[in-house]
């Protein structure tokens, strides 16, 4: 439960904020707030029934989806490539964020899963910089398609 709640829904809300930010639309807070809450907890129920990685991404990128068609009007194929490239992106951040963090503090990997200051410590990094890149590509008014608009002007 503590990882759910520390780890899973974090991780969820910050990849949602991207996925709002790349896809165009601006859904409220509260929106946001709950796909990150239902993707997160979603996810983290499934993870122990998906063994290998690509299949539980799979199914990650497919919440995900079906998350935001619940609470956005935004395209369908908009909001999966959104989902697709913002979970790469995060992705990719985790994979430098862990390495970089383990290899400057000289952090041991072999219990990693019950060390929670480890996992802290190698989280913390990757969810700021996901959601420093969210809050830039929203500043700047950047999204994948071009076309920003409120959740009520679609």
């Amino acid at each position: 439960m503590l990882d759910i709640v520390l780890f899973s829904i974090p991780e969820a809300i910050v990849v949602a904020g991207l996925v709002n930010t790349l896809s165009g639309t601006r859904l409220p807070w509260h929106k946001l707030a709950a796909v990150g809450v239902l993707t997160g907890i979603v996810s983290a129920v499934m993870r122990p029934y998906t063994t290998y990685f690509s299949v539980h991404m799979t199914a990650y990128i497919l919440i995900f989806t079906a998350s935001f068609v619940l609470f956005s009007k935004t395209e369908k194929w908009k909001l999966l490539v959104s989902v697709a490239i913002a979970l790469t992106i995060y992705l990719i951040i985790e994979y430098f964020s862990f390495y970089y963090v383990v290899r400057w503090f000289a952090l041991n990997t072999e219990n990693y899963d019950m060390n929670i200051c480890t996992k802290v410590a190698s989280f913390l990094p990757q969810l700021a910089t996901v959601y420093l890149i969210g809050c830039l590509l929203k500043r700047k008014e950047i999204s994948l398609f071009g076309n920003i608009h409120e959740e009520g002007d679609v």
